[in-house]
Protein backbone atom coordinates (compact mmCIF):
# COMPACT_ATOMS: atom_id res chain seq x y z
CA UNK A 1 0.00 0.00 0.00
CA UNK A 2 1.44 3.39 -1.05
CA UNK A 3 1.62 5.90 1.79
CA UNK A 4 0.48 9.45 1.09
CA UNK A 5 1.05 12.42 3.36
CA UNK A 6 1.04 16.21 3.43
CA UNK A 7 3.69 18.62 4.70
CA UNK A 8 3.40 22.37 5.32
CA UNK A 9 4.12 23.37 1.73
CA UNK A 10 1.76 20.91 0.11
CA UNK A 11 -0.97 21.96 2.54
CA UNK A 12 -0.48 25.61 1.53
CA UNK A 13 -0.57 24.73 -2.17
CA UNK A 14 -3.70 22.61 -1.75
CA UNK A 15 -5.38 25.52 0.04
CA UNK A 16 -4.41 27.83 -2.85
CA UNK A 17 -5.83 25.34 -5.38
CA UNK A 18 -9.13 25.20 -3.50
CA UNK A 19 -9.26 28.99 -3.30
CA UNK A 20 -8.58 29.21 -7.03
CA UNK A 21 -11.49 26.86 -7.72
CA UNK A 22 -13.82 28.95 -5.53
CA UNK A 23 -12.61 32.11 -7.29
CA UNK A 24 -13.34 30.51 -10.67
CA UNK A 25 -16.88 29.69 -9.57
CA UNK A 26 -17.40 33.20 -8.16
CA UNK A 27 -16.28 34.81 -11.43
CA UNK A 28 -18.70 32.63 -13.40
CA UNK A 29 -21.59 33.65 -11.14
CA UNK A 30 -20.93 37.38 -11.49
CA UNK A 31 -23.59 38.87 -13.75
CA UNK A 32 -22.31 42.43 -13.97
CA UNK A 33 -19.46 43.96 -15.91
CA UNK A 34 -17.60 42.35 -18.77
CA UNK A 35 -19.13 38.89 -18.78
CA UNK A 36 -16.74 37.43 -21.35
CA UNK A 37 -13.68 38.72 -19.49
CA UNK A 38 -14.96 37.19 -16.25
CA UNK A 39 -15.50 33.81 -17.90
CA UNK A 40 -12.03 33.79 -19.47
CA UNK A 41 -10.43 34.69 -16.14
CA UNK A 42 -12.55 32.02 -14.46
CA UNK A 43 -11.17 29.35 -16.81
CA UNK A 44 -7.63 30.61 -16.20
CA UNK A 45 -8.09 30.28 -12.44
CA UNK A 46 -9.64 26.83 -12.88
CA UNK A 47 -6.77 25.52 -15.02
CA UNK A 48 -4.23 26.83 -12.50
CA UNK A 49 -6.15 25.16 -9.68
CA UNK A 50 -6.39 21.80 -11.45
CA UNK A 51 -2.68 21.72 -12.33
CA UNK A 52 -1.73 22.87 -8.83
CA UNK A 53 -3.97 20.18 -7.30
CA UNK A 54 -2.23 17.54 -9.42
CA UNK A 55 1.19 18.80 -8.29
CA UNK A 56 0.04 18.39 -4.69
CA UNK A 57 -1.18 14.87 -5.47
CA UNK A 58 2.20 14.06 -7.05
CA UNK A 59 4.26 15.37 -4.12
CA UNK A 60 2.09 13.73 -1.48
CA UNK A 61 1.88 10.36 -3.27
CA UNK A 62 -1.86 10.45 -3.87
CA UNK A 63 -1.28 10.11 -7.62
CA UNK A 64 -0.03 6.59 -6.88
CA UNK A 65 -3.01 5.86 -4.67
CA UNK A 66 -5.35 7.10 -7.41
CA UNK A 67 -3.41 6.52 -10.67
CA UNK A 68 -6.56 7.18 -12.71
CA UNK A 69 -5.83 10.91 -12.38
CA UNK A 70 -2.60 10.62 -14.36
CA UNK A 71 -2.54 12.49 -17.65
CA UNK A 72 -5.69 14.56 -17.26
CA UNK A 73 -3.83 17.82 -16.52
CA UNK A 74 -0.95 17.30 -18.98
CA UNK A 75 -2.50 19.41 -21.76
CA UNK A 76 -3.74 22.23 -19.50
CA UNK A 77 -0.53 24.33 -19.66
CA UNK A 78 -1.37 24.91 -23.33
CA UNK A 79 -4.36 26.93 -22.05
CA UNK A 80 -2.38 29.25 -19.76
CA UNK A 81 -0.96 31.54 -22.45
CA UNK A 82 -4.05 31.87 -24.67
CA UNK A 83 -6.30 32.55 -21.68
CA UNK A 84 -4.04 35.28 -20.23
CA UNK A 85 -3.76 36.93 -23.64
CA UNK A 86 -7.47 36.73 -24.49
CA UNK A 87 -8.37 38.01 -21.02
CA UNK A 88 -6.07 40.99 -21.50
CA UNK A 89 -7.48 41.62 -24.96
CA UNK A 90 -11.12 41.40 -23.87
CA UNK A 91 -10.59 43.64 -20.85
CA UNK A 92 -8.95 46.30 -23.00
CA UNK A 93 -12.11 46.49 -25.13
CA UNK A 94 -10.67 44.44 -27.94
CA UNK A 95 -13.43 42.48 -29.66
CA UNK A 96 -12.98 38.72 -29.76
CA UNK A 97 -14.13 36.84 -32.84
CA UNK A 98 -14.61 33.15 -33.51
CA UNK A 99 -11.07 33.08 -34.89
CA UNK A 100 -9.87 33.52 -31.30
CA UNK A 101 -10.65 29.84 -30.81
CA UNK A 102 -7.63 28.99 -32.95
CA UNK A 103 -5.48 29.98 -29.96
CA UNK A 104 -6.61 26.73 -28.34
CA UNK A 105 -5.45 24.50 -31.22
CA UNK A 106 -2.27 23.28 -29.42
CA UNK A 107 -4.34 22.28 -26.38
CA UNK A 108 -6.83 20.39 -28.53
CA UNK A 109 -4.11 18.55 -30.48
CA UNK A 110 -2.29 17.57 -27.30
CA UNK A 111 -5.51 16.36 -25.69
CA UNK A 112 -6.32 14.22 -28.75
CA UNK A 113 -2.78 12.80 -28.60
CA UNK A 114 -3.34 11.86 -24.94
CA UNK A 115 -6.72 10.15 -25.38
CA UNK A 116 -5.33 6.57 -25.72
CA UNK A 117 -3.40 7.04 -22.46
CA UNK A 118 -6.32 8.70 -20.66
CA UNK A 119 -8.58 5.74 -21.44
CA UNK A 120 -6.22 3.30 -19.70
CA UNK A 121 -7.18 1.93 -16.28
CA UNK A 122 -5.25 2.95 -13.19
CA UNK A 123 -3.28 -0.32 -13.16
CA UNK A 124 -2.44 0.03 -16.85
CA UNK A 125 -1.11 3.53 -16.25
CA UNK A 126 1.11 2.24 -13.45
CA UNK A 127 2.41 -0.44 -15.81
CA UNK A 128 3.02 2.20 -18.49
CA UNK A 129 5.25 4.25 -16.20
CA UNK A 130 7.06 1.11 -15.04
CA UNK A 131 7.99 0.28 -18.64
CA UNK A 132 8.93 3.80 -19.79
CA UNK A 133 12.52 2.79 -20.50
CA UNK A 134 11.29 0.41 -23.20
CA UNK A 135 9.26 3.09 -25.00
CA UNK A 136 10.36 4.03 -28.55
CA UNK A 137 12.82 6.90 -28.72
CA UNK A 138 10.40 8.99 -30.78
CA UNK A 139 7.82 8.73 -27.98
CA UNK A 140 10.27 10.11 -25.41
CA UNK A 141 11.35 12.95 -27.70
CA UNK A 142 7.71 13.74 -28.49
CA UNK A 143 7.05 14.16 -24.78
CA UNK A 144 10.02 16.51 -24.37
CA UNK A 145 9.06 18.50 -27.46
CA UNK A 146 5.52 18.98 -26.14
CA UNK A 147 6.81 20.17 -22.76
CA UNK A 148 9.11 22.75 -24.34
CA UNK A 149 6.35 23.82 -26.72
CA UNK A 150 4.20 24.54 -23.66
CA UNK A 151 6.98 26.54 -22.01
CA UNK A 152 7.75 28.60 -25.12
CA UNK A 153 4.07 29.22 -25.79
CA UNK A 154 3.57 30.54 -22.26
CA UNK A 155 6.51 32.95 -22.58
CA UNK A 156 5.39 34.20 -26.01
CA UNK A 157 1.82 34.82 -24.86
CA UNK A 158 3.03 36.56 -21.70
CA UNK A 159 5.15 38.95 -23.77
CA UNK A 160 2.27 39.53 -26.21
CA UNK A 161 -0.08 40.35 -23.31
CA UNK A 162 2.40 42.85 -21.85
CA UNK A 163 2.90 44.48 -25.26
CA UNK A 164 -0.88 44.69 -25.70
CA UNK A 165 -1.27 46.45 -22.35
CA UNK A 166 1.27 49.15 -23.19
CA UNK A 167 0.09 49.57 -26.79
CA UNK A 168 -3.58 49.93 -25.86
CA UNK A 169 -2.83 52.18 -22.88
CA UNK A 170 -1.55 54.89 -25.22
CA UNK A 171 -5.07 55.20 -26.64
CA UNK A 172 -6.76 55.75 -23.26
CA UNK A 173 -7.06 58.79 -21.05
CA UNK A 174 -4.68 58.66 -18.12
CA UNK A 175 -7.22 57.69 -15.42
CA UNK A 176 -8.52 54.69 -17.39
CA UNK A 177 -4.97 53.80 -18.39
CA UNK A 178 -3.81 53.71 -14.79
CA UNK A 179 -6.66 51.61 -13.43
CA UNK A 180 -6.54 49.01 -16.19
CA UNK A 181 -2.79 48.86 -16.74
CA UNK A 182 -2.08 48.50 -13.04
CA UNK A 183 -4.08 45.28 -12.73
CA UNK A 184 -3.64 43.69 -16.15
CA UNK A 185 0.00 44.76 -16.44
CA UNK A 186 0.91 43.24 -13.10
CA UNK A 187 -1.02 40.08 -13.92
CA UNK A 188 0.82 39.72 -17.25
CA UNK A 189 4.22 40.34 -15.66
CA UNK A 190 3.50 37.82 -12.89
CA UNK A 191 2.52 35.31 -15.56
CA UNK A 192 5.79 35.96 -17.42
CA UNK A 193 7.76 35.36 -14.21
CA UNK A 194 5.81 32.15 -13.64
CA UNK A 195 6.56 31.07 -17.24
CA UNK A 196 10.29 31.60 -16.69
CA UNK A 197 10.14 29.59 -13.45
CA UNK A 198 8.30 26.89 -15.39
CA UNK A 199 11.10 26.88 -17.98
CA UNK A 200 13.84 26.72 -15.33
CA UNK A 201 12.14 23.70 -13.77
CA UNK A 202 12.37 21.68 -16.98
CA UNK A 203 15.94 22.84 -17.60
CA UNK A 204 16.87 21.45 -14.17
CA UNK A 205 15.02 18.19 -14.91
CA UNK A 206 16.64 17.63 -18.30
CA UNK A 207 20.19 18.30 -17.08
CA UNK A 208 19.68 15.98 -14.13
CA UNK A 209 19.79 18.71 -11.44
CA UNK A 210 16.20 18.37 -10.25
CA UNK A 211 15.48 19.82 -6.81
CA UNK A 212 12.18 19.91 -4.99
CA UNK A 213 12.76 23.61 -4.26
CA UNK A 214 12.43 24.47 -7.98
CA UNK A 215 9.35 22.26 -8.15
CA UNK A 216 7.81 24.17 -5.27
CA UNK A 217 8.77 27.44 -6.97
CA UNK A 218 6.51 26.58 -9.91
CA UNK A 219 3.62 25.85 -7.56
CA UNK A 220 4.36 29.01 -5.62
CA UNK A 221 4.10 31.00 -8.87
CA UNK A 222 0.62 29.59 -9.50
CA UNK A 223 -0.40 30.33 -5.93
CA UNK A 224 0.80 33.94 -6.19
CA UNK A 225 -1.24 34.44 -9.38
CA UNK A 226 -4.35 33.01 -7.72
CA UNK A 227 -3.95 35.14 -4.60
CA UNK A 228 -3.16 38.24 -6.70
CA UNK A 229 -6.44 37.90 -8.61
CA UNK A 230 -8.32 37.29 -5.36
CA UNK A 231 -6.67 40.26 -3.64
CA UNK A 232 -7.33 42.55 -6.60
CA UNK A 233 -10.98 41.53 -6.59
CA UNK A 234 -11.22 42.39 -2.90
CA UNK A 235 -9.17 45.60 -2.97
CA UNK A 236 -10.27 47.11 -6.29
CA UNK A 237 -13.36 45.14 -7.39
CA UNK A 238 -14.08 47.15 -10.53
CA UNK A 239 -10.61 46.40 -11.93
CA UNK A 240 -11.33 42.69 -11.76
CA UNK A 241 -15.03 42.47 -12.58
CA UNK A 242 -16.14 45.72 -14.15
CA UNK A 243 -13.57 48.29 -15.22
CA UNK A 244 -16.23 50.68 -16.44
CA UNK A 245 -18.06 50.64 -13.13
CA UNK A 246 -21.43 49.97 -14.73
CA UNK A 247 -23.87 47.10 -14.75
CA UNK A 248 -24.92 45.55 -18.01
CA UNK A 249 -28.50 45.05 -16.96
CA UNK A 250 -31.00 47.74 -16.26
CA UNK A 251 -32.88 46.12 -13.39
CA UNK A 252 -36.34 47.09 -12.12
CA UNK A 253 -37.64 50.65 -11.87
CA UNK A 254 -40.88 52.44 -10.99
CA UNK A 255 -40.38 54.69 -14.01
CA UNK A 256 -41.65 53.75 -17.45
CA UNK A 257 -38.95 52.94 -20.04
CA UNK A 258 -39.55 56.28 -21.77
CA UNK A 259 -39.40 58.20 -18.47
CA UNK A 260 -36.25 56.30 -17.52
CA UNK A 261 -34.45 57.35 -20.70
CA UNK A 262 -35.70 60.93 -20.38
CA UNK A 263 -34.54 61.35 -16.78
CA UNK A 264 -31.30 59.49 -17.51
CA UNK A 265 -30.45 61.95 -20.29
CA UNK A 266 -31.48 64.84 -18.05
CA UNK A 267 -29.33 63.54 -15.18
CA UNK A 268 -26.23 63.18 -17.34
CA UNK A 269 -26.69 66.61 -18.88
CA UNK A 270 -27.27 68.20 -15.47
CA UNK A 271 -24.18 66.57 -13.97
CA UNK A 272 -21.98 67.76 -16.84
CA UNK A 273 -23.33 71.29 -17.24
CA UNK A 274 -24.28 72.33 -13.69
CA UNK A 275 -21.75 70.16 -11.81
CA UNK A 276 -23.89 69.89 -8.65
CA UNK A 277 -21.43 67.35 -7.20
CA UNK A 278 -19.07 70.21 -6.33
CA UNK A 279 -21.46 71.02 -3.46
CA UNK A 280 -20.10 69.00 -0.56
CA UNK A 281 -23.51 69.02 1.14
CA UNK A 282 -25.47 67.76 -1.88
CA UNK A 283 -28.15 65.31 -0.72
CA UNK A 284 -30.17 62.82 -2.75
CA UNK A 285 -33.31 64.89 -2.16
CA UNK A 286 -31.50 68.04 -3.37
CA UNK A 287 -30.42 66.47 -6.66
CA UNK A 288 -33.86 64.91 -7.16
CA UNK A 289 -35.48 68.31 -6.64
CA UNK A 290 -33.14 69.89 -9.21
CA UNK A 291 -34.21 67.24 -11.73
CA UNK A 292 -37.91 67.37 -10.86
CA UNK A 293 -37.92 63.77 -9.62
CA UNK A 294 -38.79 61.87 -6.49
CA UNK A 295 -35.78 60.90 -4.41
CA UNK A 296 -36.81 57.22 -4.50
CA UNK A 297 -37.02 57.20 -8.31
CA UNK A 298 -33.65 58.92 -8.64
CA UNK A 299 -32.03 56.43 -6.29
CA UNK A 300 -33.35 53.48 -8.33
CA UNK A 301 -32.39 55.15 -11.60
CA UNK A 302 -28.79 55.56 -10.44
CA UNK A 303 -28.64 52.05 -9.03
CA UNK A 304 -30.18 50.37 -12.08
CA UNK A 305 -28.44 52.35 -14.82
CA UNK A 306 -25.00 52.91 -13.28
CA UNK A 307 -24.70 50.09 -10.77
CA UNK A 308 -23.85 52.56 -7.98
CA UNK A 309 -25.36 53.81 -4.79
CA UNK A 310 -26.13 57.53 -4.75
CA UNK A 311 -22.96 58.38 -2.81
CA UNK A 312 -20.73 56.30 -5.10
CA UNK A 313 -22.34 57.91 -8.15
CA UNK A 314 -21.69 61.44 -6.88
CA UNK A 315 -18.18 60.51 -5.77
CA UNK A 316 -17.38 59.14 -9.23
CA UNK A 317 -17.89 62.66 -10.64
CA UNK A 318 -15.93 64.20 -7.79
CA UNK A 319 -13.04 61.80 -8.42
CA UNK A 320 -13.02 62.70 -12.13
CA UNK A 321 -12.84 66.36 -11.14
CA UNK A 322 -10.02 65.63 -8.70
CA UNK A 323 -8.13 63.67 -11.40
CA UNK A 324 -8.31 66.67 -13.72
CA UNK A 325 -7.00 68.99 -10.99
CA UNK A 326 -4.23 66.56 -10.06
CA UNK A 327 -3.14 66.32 -13.69
CA UNK A 328 -3.29 70.08 -14.21
CA UNK A 329 -1.25 70.81 -11.10
CA UNK A 330 2.22 69.31 -11.06
CA UNK A 331 3.15 71.71 -8.28
CA UNK A 332 3.74 69.71 -5.12
CA UNK A 333 2.89 72.83 -3.12
CA UNK A 334 -0.76 72.48 -4.10
CA UNK A 335 -2.09 70.48 -1.21
CA UNK A 336 -4.24 67.47 -1.88
CA UNK A 337 -6.78 68.63 0.71
CA UNK A 338 -7.39 71.76 -1.39
CA UNK A 339 -8.08 69.61 -4.43
CA UNK A 340 -10.43 67.50 -2.31
CA UNK A 341 -12.44 70.55 -1.26
CA UNK A 342 -12.53 71.94 -4.81
CA UNK A 343 -13.85 68.56 -6.00
CA UNK A 344 -16.76 68.49 -3.55
CA UNK A 345 -15.35 66.38 -0.71
CA UNK A 346 -15.77 67.66 2.83
CA UNK A 347 -13.00 65.64 4.47
CA UNK A 348 -9.59 64.38 3.49
CA UNK A 349 -10.42 60.87 4.70
CA UNK A 350 -13.53 60.64 2.53
CA UNK A 351 -11.53 61.85 -0.48
CA UNK A 352 -8.67 59.38 0.05
CA UNK A 353 -11.05 56.45 0.59
CA UNK A 354 -13.12 57.21 -2.51
CA UNK A 355 -10.06 57.89 -4.68
CA UNK A 356 -8.29 54.71 -3.61
CA UNK A 357 -11.46 52.67 -4.10
CA UNK A 358 -11.63 53.81 -7.73
CA UNK A 359 -7.96 53.92 -8.73
CA UNK A 360 -6.30 51.56 -6.27
CA UNK A 361 -3.70 54.19 -5.34
CA UNK A 362 -3.61 57.42 -3.34
CA UNK A 363 -4.07 60.87 -4.95
CA UNK A 364 -0.37 61.68 -4.39
CA UNK A 365 0.71 58.46 -6.11
CA UNK A 366 -1.69 59.25 -8.96
CA UNK A 367 -0.12 62.68 -9.48
CA UNK A 368 3.43 61.25 -9.36
CA UNK A 369 2.50 58.53 -11.86
CA UNK A 370 1.00 61.12 -14.20
CA UNK A 371 4.09 63.35 -13.98
CA UNK A 372 6.32 60.36 -14.76
CA UNK A 373 4.14 59.43 -17.74
CA UNK A 374 4.42 62.96 -19.11
CA UNK A 375 8.21 62.89 -18.79
CA UNK A 376 8.40 59.50 -20.51
CA UNK A 377 6.01 60.42 -23.32
CA UNK A 378 8.48 62.29 -25.58
CA UNK A 379 10.95 59.43 -25.34
CA UNK A 380 8.24 56.89 -26.18
CA UNK A 381 7.07 59.00 -29.14
CA UNK A 382 10.65 59.13 -30.43
CA UNK A 383 10.87 55.36 -30.33
CA UNK A 384 7.48 54.89 -31.99
CA UNK A 385 8.09 57.57 -34.60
Amino acid sequence: MVEASFDNWTSIFLFAAVQGAFLAIALCLVRKGRRLSNIILSFLMLTFSLVLAYYVAFWTGYNRVYPQMEGWTNALPFLFGPLIYLYTSSLLSKSLSKSSLFHFTPFLLHFLYLIPFLLLSGQEKIQFFANMESLPVWRLWAGRTIVWAQVMQMIVYAVLAIMLVFRESREMDFARKLSRRTFIGRLSILFLVFSLIHASYYVMVFIGQYERLVDYGMALGMSVLIYFVGYSGFRVPYALINVDGRKDKSGNSNLTPLATQTFLSKLRSHMESERPYLDGDLKLADLASQLGMKAHDLSKLINDQFGHSYSDFINSYRIKEAEKLLMKSDDSDVRVIEIAYHSGFNTKAAFYNAFKKKNGISPLSFRKAYIRSMKDQPAMQGVIG
